[in-house]
C-alpha cells in the first residue's frame, strides 16, 4: 500500500512538473491563455481614431474611438496640448471649444492605455474653420439599376458644403442579394433594396443622413470576369489591403470577395466582407477571390475565382525610398503674425508597396530651441531669423534588411514668401478710381486679391502673363473716400488658393476732390514740418524761416507760390529721413508728414515711387 501510494505521488509530481513547464514555455501558445503587456489579461490601446482633421469654430464633441474594441482601458481624457491662435478649451470633458480661426492641437490620454502605470497619448492636429456650409441633399443617385456592380456616384448639395464623404449602409437587400463595400455596388437578381447615405458631421451638430430605395432589374446583357490582375504578390506582417483589378472593365460584376484558401504559418485571416488580410507570422499565404455570379452565361451564371499566393515578411524585399507628403519649402507671410508657431506634419509614402511603412521621425541637428519635434510632428515654436533649413531623418526599421534599417534625410527650408512691388502712377489716380500695378514676376500666380484695412477682401484679379498685373479699384468697390488714406494690401495665390506672396500693404488714396481741402493738409503738413527743421537742423531752418512767418492756408492755395513751397516740402522730407529712427518719439510726427506726403504724391505734376524719387527731382542729397 505504502509503495502504491509513493509510485502515484511520484506520478503526480511528474504530472505537475511536466505541466508547470509547458505552461511556462508555452502559455502563449494555449487558446485559454490570453497575455498581454501589462500582464495577464491586459489588453493595451493601439491607435485612436474618429477625430476630424478640420471643424468649425465653435464647439466640436471629440467623439474618439478607442482600438482595438478590446482594450483594457479606453476611457479617454483630453487636453488642449496647443492652442495656437485659436484660444481653445475643453469643456465638459470631451467638448472642444474654439473662438478663433487656426489650428489647434489637442492631445488624447487613455491612463494605463499602454501597460499597468503606462499611458496611452495621442496628439490631434485640427484646423479650424469658419462655421461648416451643412449638407442639405445628396443627389445623383439612379431609382432603378441592372443587376450587378454599380459605382454610387452622389452628389453632394450645395456644392461648396464642408463635409462631402458618403458612407453607405444597406438597411434592406430584398431579394437581391446585394453588397456594398466602399461604394461599389453589387446585386445578384432582381428585386428592391433600400440604402442609407452618411455624412459624418454634415449637419452643425449632428450626422447627415438619407435614404434611398433602387429598383433592381434583370440585365438583358451579360459580360464574363475573364481574369483579376494586379493582385499583391508580397506584404507585410500585420495588415494589408487586399485589392484587385478587374477585366475586362465592363464586367458585369466586380466586386471582389476576399477569403483564406491557406494560413501556411502566417496565422491568415480576412474578416467577413472585408478587404484587409491579418497576419501574425512570415510565411506564404494563399487567398481566394472571389466574384459572385461573374462567370458563365446570362442565363447560367456562377461565381468566378481565383487562387493567389502572397508572401508574408519577405525580408529581402528592401525600401527604396520615401516620399515626402510635406513640402520641403515652407513659405510664411511676413504680414501674418499667427504664422508661428508654425506647424508641420511629417509622412511619407514608402516604395514599394510590400515593405514595412512604419517612419520614425528625428530631428538630424536639435540644438535650435525654436524647433521641436513630437512624433510626426515639427514644430517651429516661435518666430525666429528666416531662412531657416530644418533637417529631419525618417528612419524605417528593418527596412533594408533584417537588423539594418532604411534612413532618409529631408531638409526643409523655411522662407518668407517674397514682398510684391507696387508701382502707383498719378495719372491712374482720380476722384473716383485708384490704379496700380504689381510688377513681380512670381512663378505659379495666378490671381491677385486686395484686402482692406479689416482684412476683408475686395477684389481678385487673375495675373497677368509676363507682364505687369494693373488692378483698378473704384469707390464702391474698395470704398476709398478722396482726402483720406486708406491702408490696403494686395496678396499673391496660385491656382490652387496657395499664397505665392506675403500679404503686403500700401497706402492708398484717391484724388482730391477740391483744392481747398488738399490747401489745407499741405499747409497743416509744412507748419509741422518746418518746425521739425528748426528743432533738428537750424542751419537749414534759417532758409525756410521767412516762409515758417508768412506761410498760411491760402498761401499754400495760390498757384504762383507753388515752387517755393515744394522746395520746402522736400527739405522737410529729406530732414525728418535724415533723423528720425522708426522707433522714437518722432513716430507720430513721422505719421502726420507721411499722411501728407501720400496726398502730395497723388498731386503731384510728376510721377514718383517713393522718397527717394521726390529727393532726387529736387537735387537734394
Amino acid at each position: 500500500m505504502k509503495k502504491t501510494l509513493k509510485q502515484g505521488s511520484l506520478f503526480c509530481a511528474i504530472v505537475l512538473v511536466v505541466l508547470a513547464g509547458f505552461l511556462m514555455a508555452g502559455c502563449d501558445n494555449l487558446p485559454f491563455m490570453g497575455t498581454a503587456p501589462g500582464g495577464d489579461g491586459f489588453v493595451a490601446v493601439t491607435d485612436i481614431t474618429g477625430i476630424h482633421s478640420d471643424v468649425a469654430i465653435g464647439s466640436y464633441t471629440l467623439k474618439g474611438t478607442v482600438s482595438p474594441s478590446s482594450a483594457t482601458n479606453k476611457n479617454i481624457a483630453w487636453s488642449v496640448y496647443n492652442a495656437g491662435e485659436t484660444k481653445a478649451a475643453i469643456d465638459g470633458g470631451n467638448v472642444l471649444i474654439t473662438k478663433e480661426i487656426g489650428t489647434v492641437m489637442v492631445k488624447a490620454t487613455v491612463a494605463n492605455g499602454k501597460a499597468p502605470g503606462t499611458d496611452y497619448t495621442k496628439t490631434f492636429i485640427i484646423d479650424v474653420i469658419p462655421r461648416i456650409v451643412e449638407v442639405n441633399r445628396i443627389n445623383g443617385i439612379p431609382s432603378t439599376l441592372t443587376v450587378g456592380s454599380h459605382t454610387l456616384s452622389g452628389t453632394v448639395s450645395p456644392s461648396n458644403a464642408s463635409r462631402k464623404d458618403i458612407s453607405w449602409e444597406i438597411t434592406d437587400r430584398g431579394t437581391t442579394g446585394a453588397v456594398i463595400r466602399g461604394n461599389l455596388l453589387d446585386t445578384l437578381s432582381a428585386g428592391t433594396l433600400s440604402l442609407e447615405a452618411t455624412i459624418y458631421d454634415g449637419k452643425e451638430a449632428d450626422d447627415y443622413t438619407q435614404n434611398f430605395t433602387i429598383a433592381i432589374t434583370a440585365p438583358n446583357t451579360f459580360t464574363a470576369v475573364t481574369n483579376i490582375t494586379n493582385l499583391p504578390v508580397n506584404g507585410p506582417v500585420g495588415n494589408m489591403t487586399l485589392t484587385g483589378t478587374v477585366v475586362p472593365t465592363g464586367a458585369t460584376h466586380q466586386l471582389i470577395i476576399w477569403t483564406v484558401e491557406s494560413q501556411g504559418a502566417t496565422a491568415a485571416g480576412i474578416p467577413s466582407g472585408s478587404n484587409t488580410l491579418r497576419t501574425t507570422g512570415e510565411g506564404t499565404v494563399k487567398v481566394r477571390a472571389t466574384i459572385k455570379n461573374g462567370d458563365g452565361t446570362l442565363a447560367a451564371p456562377k461565381d468566378y475565382t481565383q487562387v493567389f499566393d502572397i508572401n508574408i515578411g519577405n525580408t529581402s524585399v528592401a525600401v527604396t525610398d520615401i516620399t515626402p507628403s510635406f513640402d520641403l519649402e515652407q513659405n510664411v507671410d511676413s504680414a501674418d503674425n499667427s504664422a508661428f508657431p508654425l506647424i508641420i506634419q511629417l509622412g511619407g509614402t514608402v516604395k514599394p508597396d510590400n515593405v514595412n511603412k512604419t517612419i520614425v521621425w528625428k530631428l538630424e541637428d536639435d540644438g535650435n530651441p525654436a524647433v521641436t519635434l513630437s512624433g510626426a510632428i515639427l514644430i517651429i515654436i516661435k518666430r525666429v531669423k528666416l531662412p531657416l533649413t530644418v533637417k529631419v531623418k525618417a528612419t524605417i526599421t528593418n527596412g533594408l534588411a533584417e537588423g539594418i534599417p532604411y534612413t532618409q534625410v529631408f531638409s526643409i527650408v523655411i522662407k518668407y514668401l517674397p514682398v510684391l512691388d507696387i508701382t502707383i502712377k498719378r495719372s491712374d489716380v482720380s476722384a473716383d478710381t485708384f490704379k496700380f500695378s504689381v510688377d513681380n514676376d512670381l512663378t505659379g500666380t495666378k490671381s491677385y486679391r486686395v484686402f482692406d484695412n479689416a482684412g476683408a477682401p475686395i477684389k481678385e484679379i487673375n495675373a497677368s502673363s509676363g507682364s505687369a498685373t494693373e488692378i483698378s479699384l473704384t469707390k464702391l468697390e474698395s470704398g476709398l473716400n478722396s482726402n483720406e488714406r486708406q491702408f490696403l494690401s494686395v496678396q499673391a495665390f496660385d491656382a490652387s488658393g496657395k499664397k505665392t506672396s506675403s500679404k503686403t500693404e500700401f497706402k492708398a488714396m484717391l484724388k482730391y476732390a477740391n483744392s481747398s481741402d488738399f490747401a489745407q493738409d499741405w499747409y497743416d503738413f509744412l507748419r509741422k514740418g518746418l518746425q521739425y527743421i528748426k528743432e533738428k537742423d537750424a542751419d537749414t531752418y534759417d532758409s525756410y524761416s521767412d516762409l515758417d512767418g508768412r506761410i498760411s492756408k491760402d498761401y499754400c492755395s495760390t498757384p504762383g507760390n507753388k515752387g517755393e513751397l515744394e522746395q520746402a516740402t522736400a527739405a522737410v522730407i529729406a530732414c525728418y529721413q535724415a533723423f528720425n529712427e522708426w522707433d522714437n518719439e518722432d513716430m507720430e510726427m513721422y505719421e502726420a508728414i507721411d499722411t501728407t506726403l501720400f496726398r502730395l504724391w497723388f498731386n503731384k505734376s510728376i510721377a514718383v515711387k517713393d522718397v527717394d524719387a521726390i529727393m532726387s527731382d529736387y537735387d537734394i542729397e
